[in-house]
């Protein structure tokens, strides 16, 4: 029932602004998209080792589970708008909500869920600002390159930098020239000490030490601009290039009793008060540098996208607990991420066959990997309904030995009997847009 209101108070909201503004003022819309997925899900069901302090020399496979299942992917409704304040000036709006279509259980906390949602004042000569929560211009920089988005292919599976910012501000630039614009946002820390600048403290568990000050330099979060996240991109012609940064943003996973769904739906719960990349929960901001480059025409188009992740203060230079058998649940506490992703699609008169591979490495420590392959074929029955068939492939390595536990920067553990190492999702989507 609470989620029923709270779509009516949306409805209410939405019915409410209509009448006293021009229709064209305001745009309903949305989009219904669910698939039908086949999930195959493998995990590992013996590790042995040589000694207790060899690595994994073998490892057993077998097929955790196999099912059919309706999936909905990022469903959602909204409203935006603008309204003319004078000549040279307006108010941009926009509330948006997702919707899992496919939910069985209303009353779920997932079943209605914020997604973008601001207010700001926009002018042709000095641009946009706006306040509240929003994509982080790192995560826009992707453009169109993630041609799987929002399903198990999508690059969120696998890498780190796709987040959507609370409690920020964010400055764009005007289109100059239609060719090249630029965005800011700065993110208030709005809490005390959160984050340890020392990276002596990263073999330390500082939560538990009985007098942290004597040994761990808190970071006081309280500032205006605690997180940023900036990006410039370029439109000529047939091109688009983009470069981005994070700066002290907080980690997609960051926080306690997360979940990661990897593809297909998978849930995987992390321990309690293990923050980003297996460290204590005082470490979980990040550092991201995303450059992006596509080329596309009427018929086909392709592009790379490049980026590099690391926990923020430490340079990436973060030692690696030895995983023994004696201690199989080490962290290997990584503490940087390489990704590399290609992707690319034809067009004909009835149908776009698209790919996509996506590789994540981390060269910290333990050596973690994390590969998706995508294929499909998107049929489009008009304007703005679509038809799509894909398979994915999520595969996760650590080591030789599979692992469950990787949120995109290496959140690892060593693979146990029972624990995710790949997830194969074959699956017929209908998405209509509005």
């Amino acid at each position: 029932m609470k989620n029923v209101r709270t779509l009516l108070i949306a409805s209410a909201v939405a019915a409410s602004v209509v009448s006293p503004m021009a229709a064209a003022e305001l745009k309903v819309y949305g989009k219904a998209s669910l698939s039908l997925e086949n999930a195959e899900t493998k995990g590992i069901s013996s590790v042995r080792y040589l000694t207790a302090g060899d690595a994994a020399s073998r490892v057993d496979t077998t097929t955790l589970d196999d099912k059919w299942q309706v999936t909905s992917h990022a469903s959602r409704f909204g409203v935006k708008g603008d309204n003319e304040l004078n000549d040279w000036l307006k108010a941009v709006y926009i509330m948006e909500w997702e919707i899992d279509m496919a939910d069985n259980t209303n009353s779920s906390a997932d079943h209605i869920k914020a997604r973008n949602q601001y207010v700001g004042l926009k002018s042709n000569s000095f641009g946009e600002i706006i306040i509240g929560r929003n994509d982080t211009p790192v995560k826009t920089a992707q453009g169109k390159i993630d041609l799987f988005n929002d399903l198990p292919g999508d690059i969120k599976n696998v890498m780190e930098g796709e987040q959507r910012q609370n409690n920020m501000i964010q400055y764009s630039t005007p289109n100059f020239l239609d060719l090249v614009q630029a965005k800011l946002m700065l993110v208030p820390g709005e809490s005390g000490a959160q984050g340890y600048d020392d990276p002596s403290t990263a073999a330390k568990d500082c939560d538990t030490l009985s007098t942290p000050e004597d040994e761990c330099t808190l970071s006081v979060r309280d500032g205006i601009a605690d997180g940023k996240s900036l990006s410039v991109v370029v439109e000529p012609g047939n091109f688009y290039i983009a470069a981005a940064v994070d700066m002290d943003m907080p980690a997609k996973n960051s926080g306690t009793n997360f979940t990661i769904k990897n593809g297909g739906g998978a849930a995987i719960d992390y321990t309690p008060n293990q923050g980003f990349n297996g460290y204590t929960s005082a470490f979980r901001f990040v550092d991201t540098t995303r450059l992006v480059f596509m080329y596309k025409v009427k018929s086909f188009g392709g592009g790379v996208l490049v980026q590099s992740s690391e926990l923020s203060n430490t340079n990436g230079n973060v030692a690696a607990n030895t995983i023994t058998a004696a201690n199989p649940n080490a962290r290997s506490n990584p503490g940087k991420e390489e990704s590399i992703m290609f992707s690319g699609y034809y067009k004909l008169a009835f149908a776009k066959f698209k790919g996509q591979l996506i590789e994540t490495e981390n060269f910290a420590g333990d050596d973690i990997d994390a590969t998706s392959l995508s294929v499909g074929v998107d049929f489009q029955l008009g304007e703005k309904t679509i038809l799509g068939v894909y398979n994915t492939q999520n595969e996760f390595e650590h080591n030789g030995v599979s692992i469950a536990n990787f949120d995109g920067l290496g959140n690892a553990y060593a693979a146990n009997a029972g624990t995710v190492s790949e997830v194969n999702t074959f699956g017929v989507n209908l998405e209509h847009s509005f």
